[in-house]
C-alpha cells in the first residue's frame, strides 16, 4: 500500500515536471505598447499563444452550457429563452467573453462592456435560436467572436488567436 503510494507520488511529480517545462518552454511573451487592453490583463503581460487558445475554451464550454440550457428551457415551456436567467444560466467563476441573447447580456468584470459587431446579433423565437459571444484575448483591437445555435453549429466568426 505503501508503494503504491510512493509510485503515484512519482508519477504525479513527474506529470507536474513535465508540465512545468511545457509551460517554461512555451513563454514566448509578445507584448504590445500602444494598446487598450479590455479585460483584467494589462497590456505588455505576457500572453503566449497556447494561453490565447486555452481561453478559447472558456467560449466554447460556456456557449455549449447555453446549449444545453436552451434545450432544457424548450422542453418545458416549447419555446427558446431569450433571458440568461429565464434559463437559469450563468457563466460560472471568472468569464474573459461577454455571452449575448435577444434580450440579455452578460458582460466580463471590465471596464468597458463589449458591444456586439455590427450586423450581428442574436435570435430567439419559436423554432430556433442563436447566442452570440464577444471578447478579446490578446489586447488588439480585433474581436473574437463566437456564435452557437439550436443545430449545435459551434461557429467561431472571428477567431483572434490568429488575426
Amino acid at each position: 500500500m505503501e508503494t503504491r503510494h510512493v509510485e503515484v507520488w512519482i508519477n504525479g511529480a513527474l506529470i507536474a515536471l513535465l508540465l512545468g517545462l511545457v509551460v517554461f518552454a512555451g513563454r514566448a511573451c509578445r507584448t504590445e505598447t500602444d494598446c487598450e487592453c479590455r479585460g483584467s490583463r494589462d497590456c505588455g503581460e505576457c500572453i503566449t499563444y497556447q494561453e490565447r487558445f486555452a481561453l478559447q475554451e472558456e467560449v466554447k464550454t460556456n456557449l455549449n452550457a447555453i446549449y444545453v440550457a436552451e434545450w432544457s428551457y424548450f422542453a418545458n415551456a416549447n419555446t427558446y429563452s431569450p433571458f440568461f436567467w429565464e434559463m437559469n444560466w450563468y457563466p460560472l467563476a471568472d468569464h474573459y467573453y461577454a455571452y449575448f441573447l435577444p434580450k440579455e447580456e452578460i458582460q466580463p468584470d471590465i471596464t468597458q462592456p463589449y458591444s456586439l459587431p455590427a450586423g450581428l446579433a442574436p435570435a430567439v423565437n419559436d423554432w430556433g435560436f442563436t447566442a452570440v459571444a464577444v471578447g478579446n484575448i490578446d489586447c488588439d483591437t480585433v474581436l473574437d467572436i463566437w456564435t452557437i445555435n439550436d443545430a449545435k453549429v459551434l461557429e467561431n466568426l472571428v477567431n483572434d488567436v490568429v488575426e
